[in-house]
């Protein structure tokens, strides 16, 4: 049995449970804390604390390694629908607006902390595209980083410093 809990971040409430049941994971929570991705055996869900509202991730989205966006609004994911996977990004909540950003291989994505960027390895690559979500959802195109070798551990591959100007590469 899984057990998820959540708290207040600044300590001033008790924690509650959130989950409890077999084969529930946590897959991002939202920077600002609004909204989380869980997987429930082969299902997918979003999560809006602040509504309390639970979305099923809709079927035609074929979703692996998710990451939400700092804002909650947009979600990042990984499909193979083109025959190699790519990263996408939606809207959450849902719509029918979407994006794929890596216009190639692409795996591993993640938001940089302040929502502007967008990071994804491809091999031994590392790439960034930038994020414009003022006006909509734009996406220059991705700008190759750097190379290098590194330990492939089964999930995300690398993690971004705070500020999003370092990267740590096992």
């Amino acid at each position: 049995i899984q057990k998820i809990y959540q708290r207040p971040s600044n300590g001033s409430g008790p924690e509650t449970l959130f989950i409890d049941s077999v084969g529930v994971s946590l897959i991002s929570v939202s920077k600002d804390g609004r909204c989380a991705i869980i997987r429930e055996g082969d299902k997918i869900f979003f999560y809006d604390f602040t509504l309390n509202e639970r979305l099923l991730l809709p079927s035609e989205v074929k979703a692996t390694q998710m990451d939400l966006a700092p804002d909650g609004r947009y979600f990042l994911y990984l499909s193979d629908e083109t025959g190699q996977n790519e990263v996408y990004v939606k809207t959450f909540p849902f719509t029918d607006d979407r994006w794929n950003v890596s216009h190639g291989l692409g795996i591993d994505p993640i938001w940089s902390p302040n929502g502007d960027e967008i990071f994804y390895r491809a091999v031994n690559q590392w790439y960034s595209i930038n994020i414009d979500t003022q006006n909509g959802f734009k996406a220059s195109k991705p700008e190759l980083l750097f190379k290098g070798n590194y330990i492939d551990i089964g999930g995300k591959s690398f993690a971004v410093s705070p500020d999003g100007e370092m990267f740590l590469v096992l």
